[in-house]
């Protein structure tokens, strides 16, 4: 046999053992509900209130919920929001249990960012072991939460404020895309 014929059956033995699949991605790793839920107490940035879901938007990347705030046990939380479960093709809610049914009322931890968006990072059913946990810790800790009161109008003008503060970011980093464009 010629060396052509050995290196036609090398490759055939090699791509033998190669897989013909793709590899299967592995499971997202989440810390442990219990673990996170005791990271978060007293922490400024992450909200923790009791919510009712009064209507929902499930888009790709997320799925909204209007909640009507009932209680907020850590930071103050409007009295009926908008909360967002970010949502990824391949992981779904991430370390999130996602939303439960229109009208199913749960613990909400979120954290809502320099725009006042809320993003759901954990939904709890009010009878999980967890909650009873969280709710001593955040006692322990004489943390408390308010429920703030605040019109449609002036969430629509808190919108229109941030929408108009972005677009201002947006043409001074356009202004800065183009400098550096005219440099080449």
């Amino acid at each position: 046999m010629n060396r052509f014929t050995f290196a036609f059956l090398g490759l055939i033995l090699l791509a033998s053992t190669v897989p013909i699949s793709t590899p299967k991605a592995h499971a997202l790793s989440c810390l442990p509900v219990d673990m996170y839920l005791a990271d978060i107490v007293g922490k400024d940035d992450v909200v923790v209130f009791i919510g009712t879901a009064i209507d929902q938007i499930k888009e790709n990347k997320y799925t909204a919920e209007v909640l009507e705030v009932k209680e907020v046990k850590q930071g103050y939380v409007e009295s009926k929001i908008f909360a967002y479960h970010p949502k990824d093709e391949t992981w779904g809610y991430l370390c999130n249990n996602g939303p439960k049914d229109k009208g199913d009322t749960g613990l909400y931890v979120a954290i809502r960012d320099n725009y006042g968006k809320y993003s759901v990072t954990q939904r709890l059913a009010l009878d999980d072991k967890e909650v009873k946990t969280l709710e001593n810790n955040l006692e322990k800790a004489e943390v408390t939460g308010t429920v703030a009161e605040l019109s449609n109008t002036d969430r629509m003008n808190q919108i229109m404020t941030t929408i108009t503060e972005m677009f201002a970011e947006i043409i001074t980093l356009l202004k800065e895309h183009a400098y550096w464009k005219n440099l080449n």
